[in-house]
């Protein structure tokens, strides 16, 4: 029997055909077509809003400062990775805006050395955004051709202090218990797998930037006084020393040698260079010895009560904070309110500078001491550290940034005639009072999330409620209440969607708007600044 085959097709095809159909019982329905899955719809990230924030503190920074300060900030706005916009552009933001509020040009350099050192950090794999950071720190370095030394010092520093945080802190690690000694040491909770590198970027510009400032005012003999230089420059050598630390605490030898031999000397040893390098630095600077210049400046009845004040309040405070009943992430919002307690009612801007500096060498040197196993204190940071601290904890030293950094560009208006509450109460305001109740507020009512986030929308609300209450208190005067809420508004979506940790991000930027306040008063024809200066 023969087959007809059409043209084209062999017989072989058919066959093949036949084999792959499938057998449909008869008088059965019309198969229906099959349905295609709906595309999966991209979901919306916190890195995506972090950009809303950072646009609108960039435009209201761009709009006080020159033209060619806002084509930088544009650049390394376009330069930046995705994800780190926040980090990348907080210095330069507040930088940009404290030029801008100055009547004088004495912090060119240290703005170029922002700019560039920005620039140098973002390091974007594209060529354009390469080529975009190259032009930002080619238009700081024009303006200031004599600050190529600085901004050439400033990132050989940033490029060794970043190596060694990633190394230390990026790179989490815990004690093996292949020793008694490591037996009795208690285990810290594992490190979430987040991306750090804009938080370590910004620790390690920042670093830098403080060193290179100090050193250009050794270098002019601008140092002003003794006590604020030792406040300086001893958390600066802590620093450098917390980092030198063993990356991972296998070295069963050092520690069987500091425990067993002689754990006074190692103190000692320690002590000693932490003064020695100090002590040394004022010398050159002031000529004058840093413990008896530090109690005379301390020891009279105000500033002796004050500090007679703070140890009481700090004590009862971390009293309060281990033995409360609360989530872990509330006790640690303790803290906060305790940074309200401490630095709010001080009226003395000397004396607070210097309070920060002393804080930030004690909490540097405790954590040292810490980390190298010299002392035991793991069972009680155990309370209140999560998966954002390694194997050695910064988040409360970045509380205490936070809050001296606003004081400290305050510091540096004040020496130029201007003096902004605003700014000088900043940090305390944003994290004191308004992380504070956006933590607490929000995770007893919150409903509404923010997209791809765990922040709520009451818990902004929150935010904005407790920055603008705090300031009632203090009634600023550079910024209306208008404008206060409105800041108040951007820093919260800020908060919200910030990726890093904002103990540091958050302060930055506020100060930014409060400094961009200064310079649009500055540029009136009567400013209330000149005006306030000379009563």
């Amino acid at each position: 029997m023969s087959t007809y085959t059409p043209a084209g097709i062999s017989a072989c095809d058919i066959d093949v055909a036949r084999r792959n159909l499938r057998k449909t019982p008869p008088n059965s329905p019309p198969r229906p077509a099959a349905k295609r899955s709906p595309q999966k719809q991209k979901r919306v990230t916190p890195r995506d809003l972090e950009l809303v924030p950072v646009l609108l503190c960039v435009a209201r920074v761009a709009y006080v400062a020159t033209p060619r300060h806002a084509l930088e900030l544009v650049l390394l706005l376009a330069a930046c990775r995705e994800g780190s916009a926040s980090t990348t552009l907080a210095l330069p933001c507040a930088a940009t805006a404290l030029s801008a509020a100055l009547s004088t040009s004495n912090l060119n350099a240290l703005r170029a050395a922002t700019i560039a050192t920005a620039a140098y950090a973002t390091a974007p794999e594209q060529s354009w955004k390469a080529l975009a950071a190259v032009l930002a720190a080619l238009l700081a370095l024009l303006e200031a051709p004599r600050s190529f030394v600085w901004c050439a010092l400033a990132m050989v520093l940033q490029d060794a202090a970043q190596i060694r945080l990633t190394r230390r802190v990026a790179v989490p690690t815990r004690a093996v218990p292949t020793s008694p000694i490591r037996a009795r040491a208690p285990m810290l909770p594992e490190p979430a797998a987040t991306d750090r590198r804009g938080e370590l970027q910004l620790v390690a510009q920042l670093g830098a930037l403080s060193i290179t400032h100090v050193a250009m005012d050794l270098w002019r003999g601008t140092c002003g006084l003794s006590p604020m230089l030792a406040a300086r420059v001893a958390p600066l050598i802590a620093g450098a020393a917390l980092l030198g630390t063993p990356v991972d605490d296998d070295a069963d030898a050092f520690l069987a040698g500091v425990f067993h031999v002689d754990v006074n000397h190692a103190l000692l040893k320690r002590l000693g260079g932490y003064y020695g390098a100090v002590l040394l630095t004022l010398l050159v600077a002031t000529r004058r010895e840093p413990i008896i210049s530090m109690l005379a400046f301390v020891l009279t009845r105000r500033r002796l009560a004050h500090v007679v004040y703070w140890a009481l309040a700090l004590v009862g405070g971390v009293y309060a904070s281990a033995n409360v009943k609360l989530p872990r992430i509330e006790r640690r919002k303790v803290f906060h309110g305790l940074v309200i307690l401490l630095f709010a009612p001080s009226h003395d801007d000397a004396l607070l500078g210097v309070a920060f500096g002393a804080a930030a060498f004690l909490m540097l040197a405790v954590e040292e001491a810490r980390a190298r196993r010299l002392l035991s204190l793991d069972d009680f940071y155990g309370r209140f550290l999560d998966q954002r601290d390694s194997s050695i904890a910064l988040t409360h030293i970045y509380l205490l940034m936070g809050c001296a950094l606003p004081h400290g560009l305050n510091l540096i208006l004040k020496n130029d005639g201007a003096d902004c509450l605003v700014l000088k109460l900043g940090g305390v305001a944003v994290l004191g009072c308004g992380d504070a109740l956006a933590c607490v507020v929000g995770r007893r009512f919150g409903v509404q999330r923010w997209p791809g986030s765990q922040k709520t929308y009451i818990g902004s609300a929150a935010f904005v409620g407790g920055v603008f209450a705090f300031f009632l208190f203090y009634k600023p005067i550079f910024l209306s209440r208008g404008q206060l809420v409105l800041d108040a508004m951007v820093i919260a979506i800020l908060e919200a969607t910030v990726p890093s940790v904002d103990n540091l991000v958050l302060p930055l930027y506020f100060s930014a708007l409060a400094l961009c306040a200064v310079a649009v008063d500055r540029s009136q024809q009567f400013p209330l600044a000149e005006l306030l200066h000379d009563l």
